[in-house]
Order: structure tokens, then C-alpha cells, then sequence
């Protein structure tokens, strides 16, 4: 937010924020951070027909795991982005090579090596 939209009182404008949120909101559009597979599209397009005839609840359990993967997927979809101006911020295991052989089994309280494919996505330091 620029201080032009700011009010004399030091408070920023209730339109201040929304404009920022309609730019988040077209930035995320514009650049997902996670596209399904045609598969997964294919899948969730599926269970989405069925689900109107049928609760994925009343679903075989079987049936219904695979609902919930879908689903899963599905939210996936919508509701992470990434935090990270760009893809090298969150290392790599060529960059941010595993040091210590304890972070296979364990977490770190740092948040380090929790994904090892992008071992600072997430940390703290």
C-alpha cells in the first residue's frame, strides 16, 4: 500500500486494502502455483457428477478415499500459493544440499528440509 492512500490519522483506507486484495486476487489467477494433471481434472470432474447422486459419505470406502483424493486435489487447486517470489527462494536439493541424515526421519524445528525437494520451503531461517 503507497502512502497516498492513507488518511491523515495514520490509518490506511478500507478501498486501500481491497484494491491490494483484488491484485493478490488477479496475481494468483494469472499465476496458479499448482495446475491438476488432465488425470486428476478428469478425476475430480467425476466425483464431482457422481457426488450429485450420491454423498461421497454413502460412497464404498474404497470409492470414497478416492473421492477425498480428488477433493483434495481440488482444494489444492484453489487454496495454496506460493509465499515465495520465486521458485529458487525455496532451494533445491542441488543448492541446499541435505547435511545432516537426521532430517529423513525427522522434522526440524526450523522448518528446514520438512519437503526435501525444496528444502527451505517453510523454514525460518
Amino acid at each position: 500500500m503507497t502512502d497516498t492512500l492513507s488518511k491523515p490519522n495514520g490509518t490506511v483506507s478500507s478501498s486501500a486494502i481491497r484494491a491490494d486484495d483484488d491484485k493478490d486476487k488477479k496475481q494468483i489467477e494469472l499465476h496458479p502455483s499448482f495446475t491438476p494433471t488432465l488425470l486428476e481434472r478428469l478425476g475430480i470432474t467425476s466425483f464431482h457428477l457422481l457426488n450429485k447422486l450420491i454423498p461421497w459419505y454413502k460412497l464404498p470406502g474404497f470409492i470414497g478415499a478416492f473421492n477425498l483424493a480428488f477433493l483434495r486435489i481440488e482444494l489444492q487447486q484453489y487454496n495454496l500459493h506460493d509465499a515465495y517470489s520465486t521458485p529458487t527462494a525455496q532451494g533445491s536439493s542441488i543448492t541446499d544440499p541435505l547435511d545432516n541424515r537426521r532430517y529423513l526421519g525427522a522434522r526440524n524445528s526450523d522448518g528446514k528440509f520438512n519437503d526435501l525437494k525444496q528444502p527451505k520451503m517453510g523454514c525460518t531461517a
